[in-house]
């Protein structure tokens, strides 16, 4: 889902799905000279783990990012020391990036799409944030609310049951229908 509209879009803009920091961060010397993390398409930030050692320094350009793994908020602008095992490549969601994930497929429509696991890099304010997202081809809005340790996903017109599943970090999520 997601690699096919960010393909969509690298064609009609003319952008590298995988792309040096410094296409998105041109004002951002410290990013002149990187080679060794990429941002594929607009939203994740990859740094490969390229050495035997399984820490390695990562830098994360002005912003706030989201851990893939552990939905941890990082500030940006500046360096990070990470480990990261075979199955933990360092991979950050860009604040305001919306990473939809359905069910694994061996081709299009094998099964039909009735779980969406929705990885988000959240703009919050006062525990609250709205971000657009589309389902089966309509515009809904995804608002986020945190209340008492608890995450509420609100879909307004949402077409079809819509469940969301927290990452790896194991964070619940209720979902409700307006």
């Amino acid at each position: 889902m997601h690699i096919f509209a960010q393909a969509e879009r690298c064609v009609r803009e003319s952008l590298p799905m995988m792309r040096a920091l410094v296409v998105d961060y041109q004002s951002d010397p410290t990013t002149f000279n990187l080679s060794d993390e990429f941002l594929f398409g607009d939203d994740l930030l990859v740094a490969p783990v390229v050495t035997t050692d399984p820490r390695r320094k990562v830098y994360l350009p002005a912003g706030t990012w989201t851990c893939w793994w552990t939905g941890e908020r990082l500030r940006g602008a500046r360096w990070i020391d990470v480990e990261a095992g075979l199955e933990t490549l360092p991979l950050y969601i860009r604040e305001g990036g919306i990473i939809p994930l359905g069910p694994v497929m061996n081709y299009v429509d094998e099964k039909p799409v009735d779980c969406l696991d929705v990885r988000l890099g959240f703009r919050e304010a006062d525990g609250r944030s709205a971000l657009p997202l589309t389902v089966n081809g309509r515009k809904v809005e995804l608002i986020y609310e945190t209340a008492a340790g608890r995450h509420v996903l609100r879909v307004a017109g949402c077409p079809a049951p819509l469940s969301v599943a927290g990452g790896s970090g194991g964070v619940a999520c209720d979902v409700i229908r307006d």
